[in-house]
């Protein structure tokens, strides 16, 4: 706002004081360089003596529609941001830009690229076939399981059919012919010189494979008749548990880890303080389903199972399954083990059964086993 006239504090000096604040303010205000559309102008309606302030949108809101208007008939020169012209032949030459007169059909381009109207003017290059083929005589596909049991084969179901006149060689895959022909040859080339230390036409008699000839009789007849073959013999022969002694030379703990040779064996335990050890893992490689043992004590030992799927103690009724499984066989009595693969080691004998001494003595200290009876008496 522009003041005119003389202010004087004498005359009115609210006023005075009121427009000299305004003036300070405005004169250090912040100036800016933005104007939004919610930031207003403040003016002085003079007609009506009022100060009002006006939003900056509805004074740009004006000067558009004026501009608008100003330059509606006139055009805006290049200058001023325009083109100056007011056709758009006469724009597009104000700013140098190309026109065009194409109609948009294709048959009006130049430099057209050559596209062929038959297959024939294009290479074949992947060997399509270009002619009619001629497929009589061939197999429809519709009777070919019908046409195939007609010659008298059988449809292949993923098994194979024998020929009722056997299995031809051609049928064989080529490693089985090639292995057959070997035999072959190896048949021709090196046939059979001798039997038994014999040639040519070969006749073999009982003396030749240690058996008894037909003249000597039967062995349940004429050999036993005569002693030849006797029970004592056949009892000796028939033995099935060899004897070993299993024992140390001092005085001193020696574990023996039990291997195959124990196996069908009545093994006798000699010396003192000794120990029998079988581990689950190596009693398993040397031994075979049916391995089966006996030992005696000539001597008190210790049993060691390792391991093992589980001790079945027959003479107790029990099993068990720990690692490790001690048991003591005292003076004079036997064990028996019998193994049963993959399942347990059976346990029987008289190493646990309480037993009855007699005689007219006391016993040694070492012999027998708690819960033995012993009975003295005295001789008359």
């Amino acid at each position: 706002m522009k003041y005119l006239g003389k202010r004087s504090s004498d005359y009115d000096p609210v006023v005075y004081t009121d427009l000299s604040d305004k003036e300070g303010k405005i004169k250090y205000a912040i100036i800016t360089t933005e104007l939004q559309d919610n930031d207003y102008l403040v003016q002085f309606d003079k007609s009506a003596g009022v100060t009002k302030k006006t939003l900056w949108s509805e004074i740009k809101s004006k000067i558009e529609t004026f501009i608008r208007a100003a330059f509606k008939t006139t055009p805006l020169p290049l200058d001023s941001g325009g083109t100056g012209a007011s056709t758009a032949a006469e724009a597009r030459a104000a700013i140098g830009a190309g026109t065009s007169n194409f109609s948009g059909s294709y048959t009006d381009l130049s430099d057209k690229p050559t596209i062929p109207s038959k297959t024939s003017e294009l290479q074949n290059d992947s060997g399509f076939l270009t002619q009619h083929q001629d497929i009589s005589g061939k197999q429809d596909k519709a009777t070919l399981e019908a046409d195939v049991a007609a010659k008298g084969f059988t449809k292949n179901t993923g098994t194979y059919s024998k020929p009722a006149g056997g299995i031809p060689k051609t049928d064989l895959s080529d490693s089985v012919q090639a292995s057959l022909g070997k035999a072959d040859t190896a048949l021709q080339s090196a046939p059979v010189t001798s039997v038994n230390g014999k040639t040519g036409e070969v006749s073999l008699g009982a003396a030749d494979v240690g058996a008894l000839s037909s003249a000597a009789g039967a062995v349940g007849t004429t050999n036993i008749g005569d002693s030849s073959v006797n029970i004592a013999k056949l009892a000796s022969n028939a033995k099935y548990w060899d004897e070993e002694a299993r024992t140390n030379d001092s005085d001193n703990p020696v574990t023996f880890y039990v291997t195959a040779a124990w196996g069908h064996i009545f093994n006798w335990a000699w010396g003192a303080d000794q120990q029998f050890t079988f581990d689950l893992a190596e009693f398993n490689r040397i031994t075979d389903s049916f391995w089966e043992t006996v030992i005696y004590a000539n001597n008190p030992f210790t049993l060691v199972l390792q391991n093992m799927p589980a001790v079945v103690e027959t003479n107790k009724g029990t099993t068990s399954s720990a690692a490790e499984v001690r048991i003591n066989v005292p003076q004079y009595k036997w064990i028996k083990l019998k193994k049963i693969i993959g399942t347990a080691l059976i346990l029987s004998g008289s190493y646990d059964l309480s037993m009855t001494y007699s005689g007219p003595d006391a016993p040694s200290g070492d012999l027998g086993n708690n819960g033995d009876v012993y009975v003295k008496y005295t001789a008359t």
